[in-house]
Parts: structure tokens; sequence; C-alpha cells
């Protein structure tokens, strides 16, 4: 039987690559993984400021200005000048945008039921489902 310790390095390492595996899987237009991630924040979140924006993302203001130009460039963000600052511009969600992030999910979801229903039998889905919640546990626990 693995260690915890084990356990832990193998459970981060399949994370990461089925992470990086679903997030591949995007469709013809669909936002990419970047793109994804900011409209996902503005979709959570509602319109912000650029700022705010790049922080979340945990990148410069500058990287995002650039991110944000490309989904204004699509028709999924609008820019507007802040009310309240004039200094400040505020990014927000347009439809298109929901619709694109909404159509890249799907494309994801789409393959990962195809890997689950052609890669698993009923045993190994049942298996999977229980360690979902065990998984769920672990991700929803609190840090102490």
């Amino acid at each position: 039987m693995l260690s915890i310790d084990e356990i832990a390095a193998r459970l981060r390492v399949v994370v990461r690559l089925l992470y990086r595996r679903v997030q591949t899987e995007t469709g013809e237009g669909s936002p990419t993984r970047s793109e994804a991630a900011a409209l996902a924040w503005l979709e959570e979140r509602g319109p912000m400021t650029l700022g705010a924006l790049a922080q979340l993302e945990q990148v410069r203001q500058q990287s995002m200005s650039q991110s944000v130009d490309a989904l204004q460039e699509r028709g999924w963000a609008t820019r507007a000048p802040d009310p309240g600052d004039r200094r400040q511009v505020i990014v927000a969600l347009t439809e298109a945008g929901r619709a694109a992030l909404e159509a890249g999910r799907r494309v994801r979801q789409a393959w990962i039921v195809e890997a689950i229903a052609t890669r698993l039998d009923d045993s190994e889905r049942r298996t999977l489902a229980q360690a979902l919640d065990l998984l769920e546990r672990i991700a929803r626990a609190e840090r102490k």
C-alpha cells in the first residue's frame, strides 16, 4: 500500500495532468486557456477594473490589458471608463463572451464524458464516483 506522502504526490501529478489534458480540449473559436480564465472571473465576479482582474489572475496589469484587448476584439468583453475614477477602466463580460465560455465548457465536458465512457468499465465508473466524493471532501477542507 502507498504511504500518505506517495498518495499525495501521485494525486498532485494526476490532478495536474488531468487539468492540462482537459484544458487542451477546445473547440473551433473557443477561448484559449488564459482567455477562458479571465472570462470566468468576469462571469463569477461581474464587471471589474483591469487591475482587479490582473490581480485575480496573478499577472501584470500590462499583460491583462493585452488579454482584454484580445477579448474585446472577439466581442467577448467590453471596456468602459470607471465612473468613479476616470483613471480606471471597467471590464465586463458580453453575452457573446458568456456564450464562448459556455461553448468551451461543453467541449471539455464532452471530452470527459467520452473518456469515462470509453476507457472505464462500469465497476471503474463506480469507483471513480466514490473517489470524487473523497476528492471533494479534501478540496473543501479548511486549512489548519
